[in-house]
């Protein structure tokens, strides 16, 4: 069997492209340099850096175009030529040909990287995204956060992890894009912040791709997608159908050892001498939904067993087939002869269960019906037409036929 990709996740993914149209991209408008490609022309000889484990490590451009930094040990502009600290490697950049870095290393501070909107962002919501590398050696306990800030209120943020680093990490890692949605109630401007905080030991972080859109009032951030352990190991092929229906029903057949351990027999029959017997829920063989639910749907599973399972699956230790044959046989009798048609045996409430008209409807009675009539169906060569027609006015007052 060929299992295909469900409608539920193809529907997901069409109103996800949906929504993500409905965004505006209003980047130029607010943002300056959102790519750290103004300062090129600064990128010279006299504040390149080098050092000679590696070789080029970025250009110390004084200060970055439309931003305002603080900064840690290093801050640089980089290119997919330039080495980063602690043997982390080189890296592609997410967009245009630079990138901002900043590395602490054997201390603990703060630095910040912001600017504010060049002009007020109209009331609406907004989405405020960046792509970033973070990897801190040593155990270093660095962090940062994503803002976007009016003052001294935050509008919306979100949480930039520093994954530990290892040789090449840089190199072999893809750009992480971070996002924080927040929401102008009056035309303002909006800081959008990075704050780092450094932790001792040797930390970087890389940034680029900085991206502001605005977004409709119906706007609902999609749900990220995240592959599942299982994803590409269990498939259709990794237990084939007729192995898998095979271990279901041995599942079956093993829980017949918990149904035997809540299994009574009845000391007395049903008024026309046919033997009864219940399996009990916390409402030992009563008319309410624990009582009539448990005994119906084990009398299915027992009754299902025995139809389909004899050859196919083993019973737990000390059963026989027979055994399980009574109780199908036996929960069906008492199911039948409790019920209101027929009136045939008493609940252990002194009652009957069901419903015999719309006045005395009572909740989920026809799918305990159902489920007795299922085992009545899979136990039909060992009914008499008797019992076949007490199955049949039980199922026709649940029906509320007149």
């Amino acid at each position: 069997m060929t299992y295909k990709k469900s409608f539920l996740a193809s529907l997901v993914a069409a109103c996800t492209f949906l929504s993500a149209s409905a965004q505006t991209d209003v980047t130029a408008s607010y943002l300056a340099n959102p790519s750290f490609e103004d300062d090129a022309a600064a990128c010279t000889d006299a504040v390149r850096k080098s050092e000679n484990a590696d070789g080029l490590r970025g250009w110390d451009v004084s200060t970055i175009t439309g931003w305002t930094t603080t900064r840690p040990d290093k801050q640089l502009l980089i290119t997919a030529d330039c080495f980063t600290d602690n043997n982390f490697g080189k890296t592609a950049i997410a967009d245009g040909n630079y990138a901002l870095f900043q590395r602490m290393g054997w201390s603990n501070g703060n630095s910040v990287v912001q600017q504010t909107t060049t002009a007020a962002l109209p009331a609406g919501n907004y989405r405020i995204s960046m792509k970033v590398k973070a990897f801190a050696a040593n155990n270093a306990a660095s962090s940062a956060v994503l803002q976007a800030k009016s003052g001294t209120q935050t509008l919306g943020s979100a949480a930039i992890a520093f994954d530990a680093g290892a040789t090449g990490c840089m190199t072999s890692s893809e750009w992480t894009e971070y996002v924080a949605t927040f929401k102008v109630t009056a035309a303002a401007k909006v800081d959008v912040v990075v704050a780092i905080t450094w932790g001792s030991g040797g930390s970087q972080i890389a940034i680029d791709n900085v991206q502001l859109q605005s977004l409709p009032d119906d706007w609902v951030e999609p749900e990220p997608e995240v592959k599942a352990y299982t994803e590409g190991i269990i498939t259709h092929d990794f237990v084939p159908e007729a192995e898998m229906m095979k271990d279901l029903l041995q599942m079956l057949a093993n829980s017949m050892q918990y149904a035997k351990s809540i299994w009574f027999n009845c000391q007395a029959p049903n008024s026309v001498g046919e033997a009864c017997g219940y399996f009990k829920g916390n409402s030992a063989g009563q008319s309410n939904e624990d009582g009539v639910r448990t005994n119906a749907d084990f009398a299915m599973i027992a009754a299902f067993l025995c139809k389909y399972a004899q050859g196919k699956a083993s019973l737990p230790a000390g059963m026989t087939w027979d055994e399980v044959k009574e109780m199908a046989m036996k929960s069906l009798v008492f199911g039948y002869s409790t019920h209101k048609a027929n009136k045939l045996k008493v609940t252990s409430d002194n009652k009957y269960w069901g419903s015999t008209g719309t006045n005395d409807a009572v909740w989920e009675s026809s799918l305990w019906t159902m489920s007795l009539c299922y085992a009545a169906y899979f136990l039909n060569d060992e009914l008499t037409d008797a019992q076949r027609t007490r199955i049949y006015n039980m199922v026709k007052a649940e029906c509320n036929y007149e």
